[in-house]
C-alpha cells in the first residue's frame, strides 16, 4: 500500500509547476547525437580512415625502450607508464594541431 503524505504531495506539485517548458528549439540542441546507422557510410569511413591513420601514425612515433619491455621492477614499470603518458600527450596535442589545421582551413579566392 502507497501512503503519499501531504508534504510529499505539495512538493511534487511546485517542482512540477517550477519546470519551464522547452521550446522546439531548447529540445533541438538537447537531442542526443545521431545514431551510429544513421551517419553515411562514407561517413563511417572517413572516421574509420582517419583513426586508422592516427593509430599508425601513433604507432611510428612512439616506440617504447628495449628496458620498458619488460620492466624488471615497480619503480621501472611506473617511470615507463610514465613515459608512454607523456609521450601520447604530446602526440595527441601535435595531432589536434596538425589535423584542425587542415580541417578548419578555408579557402579564398
Amino acid at each position: 500500500m502507497l501512503v503519499l503524505t501531504a508534504a510529499w504531495v505539495l512538493y511534487a506539485k511546485s517542482s512540477l509547476a517550477r519546470k519551464p517548458a522547452t521550446t522546439a528549439a531548447e529540445s533541438a540542441k538537447s537531442a542526443p547525437p545521431p545514431h551510429p546507422f544513421t551517419e553515411s557510410p562514407s561517413q563511417r569511413q572517413a572516421e574509420n580512415a582517419l583513426s586508422f591513420q592516427k593509430e599508425m601514425a601513433w604507432r611510428r612515433y612512439f616506440q617504447p625502450s628495449a628496458e620498458c619491455e619488460r620492466p624488471p621492477t615497480w619503480a621501472d614499470q611506473v617511470a615507463c607508464g610514465n613515459q608512454y603518458a607523456s609521450a601520447r600527450q604530446a602526440f595527441e596535442s601535435q595531432w589536434k594541431l596538425d589535423h584542425t589545421s587542415q580541417t578548419s582551413g578555408t579557402r579564398t579566392r
